[in-house]
C-alpha cells in the first residue's frame, strides 16, 4: 500500500492535487496545507471541507521543523510527495 503526501499553498494547488489523485490513481494520501496568509488558508479549507477531505495545516515558516521530519518519521512513510509550489517552499529552508 503506497502513501502519498500533497503539500499545497493555494486553492489552485488543491485542484492540481485532485487532478494528480485521479491521474495517478492515488488511493492513500495526506494533504498538508502550508500557509502564510489566513485568507488563503480559509479558501483552501473551504474547498477541502466541501469535498470532505481531511487535511492538516502548518504555518509555512515552520517548514523545516514541521514538514521535513515527515521524511524520517517511522510512523508516517510516504512513497511519493507532491509539492505544490516548490520554488516558494525552498525560500524558507
Amino acid at each position: 500500500m503506497s502513501k502519498t503526501l500533497f503539500i499545497i499553498e493555494s486553492p489552485f494547488q488543491v485542484l492540481c492535487a485532485f487532478e494528480a489523485i485521479d491521474h495517478f490513481k492515488v488511493q492513500y494520501y495526506d494533504i498538508k496545507i502550508l500557509y502564510i496568509e489566513k485568507t488563503t488558508l480559509k479558501n483552501i479549507e473551504n474547498i477541502l471541507i466541501e469535498k470532505g477531505i481531511p487535511y492538516t495545516k502548518e504555518y509555512a515558516p515552520h517548514l523545516i521543523y514541521d514538514v521535513m521530519p515527515l521524511f524520517f518519521n517511522r510512523h508516517k512513510y510516504y512513497d511519493r510527495i507532491f509539492i505544490g509550489y516548490y520554488f516558494n517552499l525552498t525560500s524558507f529552508a
